[in-house]
């Protein structure tokens, strides 16, 4: 059986409202919307400020992705969570 690989992700961008754009190793685009998990988890009632997706990063070796703020940094993990591809 062949193994197969996630790809990691090459590079975030914040997009309009709750959004990021990630662009992975292998060349896909996709979209994130976080505007339903920010109404529905307590937890991320911070990050429901535009501000917050500002300060997107890459976490290490590209397999999570950082909101980071003056106050704290928050990880977005990728994986399990469902994206959009890209309208191209």
């Amino acid at each position: 059986m062949a193994s197969m690989k996630r790809p990691r992700l090459k590079d975030v961008q914040p997009r309009s409202g709750a959004s990021l754009e990630l662009t992975f190793t292998n060349g896909q685009h996709f979209t994130l919307d976080m505007t339903d998990a920010l109404k529905t988890c307590p937890g991320l009632a911070p990050l429901s400020k535009r501000k917050a997706f500002e300060g997107v990063v890459l976490g290490d070796w590209g397999w999570s992705v950082l909101l980071v703020t003056s106050a704290f940094v928050t990880p977005i993990v990728t994986r399990g969570i469902a994206a959009k591809p890209c309208a191209t």
